[in-house]
């Protein structure tokens, strides 16, 4: 079934395996979850267009309170216009030019799923108020939530984008949404 959100929404599926695929620019993975226990699982999807198999339904919309952020270490704004984004070989997989506005993207990273790549676009855009890389990383998550992602999809898309070098980072971050409290929209 294909189907489109105009804003985030909450759905509700009690399938085995729930797999939702994105299909903007062309079908790829999006939310995927093993529901061994066959319980009813509650899931956000921002603004997008998918597809599923499985038998999805329109649930309330769930509301993540999220953590306060750590204290700016720079006082830049990120331009008021659209940061421009460049398709590149770049070996750091993505680097922004703070005061040009750019963000260079790997063209491998093109091929991941949605998550994954917004994951890496937002911490990029993190280095606007911080140099440390694990507050990035925290950027990038409330950054992804606010958009309407799960914290298990931003936890996941962190833990792929990662070396098996960085395990403090990946610990912040489990930590950091181990702390979100989750209720739903009334």
């Amino acid at each position: 079934m294909y189907f489109k959100t105009d804003k985030i929404s909450g759905f509700s599926c009690s399938d085995e395996e729930i797999e939702i695929f994105s299909t903007e620019p062309r079908l790829k993975p999006f939310y995927h979850k093993r529901n061994v226990d066959y319980c009813e699982v509650y899931f956000n999807l921002p603004k997008g267009k998918f597809y599923t198999e499985n038998a999805i339904f329109k649930a309330e919309k769930l509301i993540y309170e999220i953590p306060e952020l750590p204290e700016a270490e720079r006082n830049l704004k990120p331009p008021k216009t659209a940061l421009k984004v460049i398709v590149s070989d770049n070996p750091n997989k993505c680097s922004v030019d703070k005061k040009k506005g750019l963000i260079i993207i790997d063209r491998n990273l093109l091929s991941d799923p949605l998550p994954y790549l917004h994951f890496i676009l937002f911490h990029e855009i993190g280095h606007y108020e911080y140099q440390t890389e694990y507050k990035c990383d925290l950027f990038s998550a409330k950054a992804m939530i606010e958009k309407g992602y799960n914290p298990s999809q931003v936890l996941t898309a962190q833990q792929v984008s990662l070396s098996d070098r960085q395990a403090e980072r990946k610990v912040i971050m489990l930590d950091f949404l181990q702390q979100i409290k989750t209720q739903y929209d009334e």
